[in-house]
């Protein structure tokens, strides 16, 4: 494949971040073909270099586009979870409200992923698991969070 234009990889990299980063869909609304936006080539595309610089560029300048603080999400999901007499909100939504903010706190944990030097998830032995749980227990313990779980539940967590 010949070399790819500074203009050419802006645009391809300007509809990865539109599409919601999917690379055959990009290429779709490029004008690529199915079959090259679905091969291994078209994906491959998306790792060279100059394409990877400027989707990195609009990653990073839209970075700073969300407003959105955590405190928000928490107590949009509150007021989800918790709604005020006379609120109708969906069980299911509720439960969903409720799932999240319980993964927010680590109330349940299905898996740990501790990352190696490659950046890999690993897989680890159940004592491995309560070792790393235990380690994770006692760092909160050292630099606890800055609220509570009534926080939470009141709304006034950071």
């Amino acid at each position: 494949m010949p070399k790819l234009s500074k203009d050419k990889a802006r645009r391809i990299a300007t509809e990865y971040c539109r599409s919601g980063c999917k690379k055959a869909e990009t290429l779709l609304n490029l004008g690529y073909t199915k079959s090259f936006a679905n091969s291994s080539s078209g994906r491959l595309l998306f790792d060279k270099p100059v394409i990877r610089t400027e989707i990195e560029k609009i990653m990073r300048r839209n970075e700073n586009k969300v407003d959105v603080e955590i405190s928000e999400i928490i107590q949009g999901l509150r007021e989800i979870a918790f709604p005020d007499e006379g609120v109708q909100v969906n069980n299911s939504d509720r439960n969903r409200a409720l799932e999240l903010l319980g993964k927010y706190k680590c109330i349940w944990t299905d898996r740990i992923d501790i990352q190696d030097y490659s950046d890999q998830a690993i897989e680890l032995s159940e004592s491995q698991r309560l070792a790393a749980k235990e380690i994770a227990r006692l760092a909160l313990q050292v630099n606890p969070p800055s609220f509570t779980d009534s926080d939470i539940l009141s709304g006034t967590g950071d």
